[in-house]
């Protein structure tokens, strides 16, 4: 159940009409019935009264909240583009993970990894990817020993990623905001963009119908490394 429908169900649990949550909220009849209706999208400070006044599961609430920041960063994004004259495709470099020279950095042969589960992954240790992990390999210029390479499954994550081509994931860098990075889902390896908010990671999917996923800050998040460069490879 998504906020708008929270809100009016629990508004007519209350026997409180539009106009009289409206009063309660210090809004206009006309703009309750718009947000009941889908029509507008409530700010954050009023999301939060309302959730208060009606007593909304919080984690609606929450939702709700960190779509409205999420779009409000892709908003900014898509302006600094437009100023500065930047294409649309923002990847290549990650915020907090790529700006070096490549003069700088050594060429590794970095292992494709592929036969192993996102929570197999996740919980490695080691110095050594086990060989029945490594399908082949791909040169790149990385600092991190420990980089590999992943495939991209699906579009899911369009335009930025498309199927077939490769990614470099670098597990000791600390992605930043907006920064691309591998997580898991359901023991599965998925591309997310993340986001930082009121010390919360939030996790972006750009699949339609797809919720954000919020971690708190005493939560360790699932996250396999930061993506630092995508190749032209396809298979």
């Amino acid at each position: 159940m998504n906020l708008r429908n929270a809100i009016r169900e629990a508004r007519n649990a209350h026997g409180w009409t539009q106009e009289q949550l409206a009063v309660k909220a210090g809004i206009t009849a006309v703009y309750m019935n718009n947000i009941e209706t889908g029509k507008k999208k409530p700010s954050v400070e009023l999301t939060k009264r309302l959730c208060k006044l009606l007593g909304v599961d919080s984690n609606l609430c929450v939702q709700e909240l960190y779509e409205h920041e999420v779009d409000a960063l892709e908003e900014k994004a898509r302006e600094k583009r437009q100023k500065y004259g930047l294409p649309e495709r923002t990847m290549p470099v990650c915020e907090n993970c790529g700006r070096y020279s490549p003069n700088s950095l050594p060429v590794f042969s970095i292992p494709i990894l592929n036969g192993v589960t996102g929570s197999d992954l996740l919980k490695f240790r080691g110095d050594t990817y086990p060989r029945e992990w490594i399908k082949e390999t791909l040169m790149a210029l990385t600092d991190d020993p420990m980089a590999f390479a992943l495939r991209v499954q699906d579009n899911s994550m369009m335009p930025e990623f498309h199927e077939g081509q490769y990614v470099i994931v670098s597990p000791r860098k600390t992605p930043g905001e907006g920064d691309f990075v591998i997580a898991v889902n359901d023991s599965h390896k998925v591309i997310r963009r993340l986001h930082i908010l009121d010390n919360r990671i939030v996790l972006q999917s750009y699949t339609n119908g797809q919720n954000l996923v919020v971690y708190n800050g005493d939560d360790e998040a699932p996250i396999l490394g930061c993506i630092v460069e995508q190749t032209k490879r396809y298979i």
